[in-house]
């Protein structure tokens, strides 16, 4: 698990290696990773919380369509604005 808010707010991360047992990723956890290209989901994965990616905006389409098939709301901004 990858708890609420663990990695918000790190401006200079570019790549995460995510464990292949990996079961939830919780809500903001890479919320305003800006910078963040890099980051293969494990099969295993299967919660994502609201707005954990949120703000991410270097991840490439593939993966932001990878998150939203876990969960819709994960690429959301906060505050209820969905991401178009």
């Amino acid at each position: 698990t990858i708890r609420d808010c663990t990695f918000s707010v790190c401006p200079e991360l570019i790549s995460v290696t995510l464990p292949a047992s990996l079961e939830t990723i919780g809500e903001y956890a890479f919320y305003h990773c800006k910078a963040l290209t890099s980051l293969a989901l494990p099969p295993s994965l299967v919660t994502v919380g609201d707005c954990a990616f949120s703000e991410c905006d270097s991840l490439d389409d593939a993966t932001r369509e990878q998150i939203r098939m876990i969960n819709s709301r994960a690429l959301d901004e906060p505050g209820g604005d969905r991401e178009r």
